[in-house]
C-alpha cells in the first residue's frame, strides 16, 4: 500500500512531467526574440522564468528530494 509521502511524491512527478511536455510543446511556437523580449524593463521574459523555473526545480527537488549534488550539469 502507498504511503501518503509516496503517494504525493507520485502525484508530483507526473505533474512536473505534465508541466515540462506542456512548455516543451509551446515553446517552439515561438522566435527566440519572442521568448527573450520584456514588454517593460522591468519585466522578466518567458526565457528566463523558464531558468528560473528549471532552477528551482533542480534545486528543491533533485536536492532536497533526491539528494542530488549542488554542481550544475554541463
Amino acid at each position: 500500500m502507498n504511503t501518503p509521502g509516496q503517494l504525493f511524491l507520485s502525484h508530483s512527478l507526473w505533474k512536473l512531467q505534465q508541466m515540462q511536455a506542456a512548455i516543451e510543446a509551446r515553446l517552439p511556437l515561438f522566435s527566440p526574440g519572442q521568448i527573450w523580449a520584456k514588454s517593460k524593463p522591468t519585466e522578466n521574459s518567458v526565457g528566463n522564468l523558464i531558468l528560473h523555473l528549471c532552477g528551482n526545480v533542480r534545486y528543491y527537488i533533485g536536492h532536497g528530494i533526491d539528494v542530488q549534488p549542488h554542481s550544475c550539469p554541463n
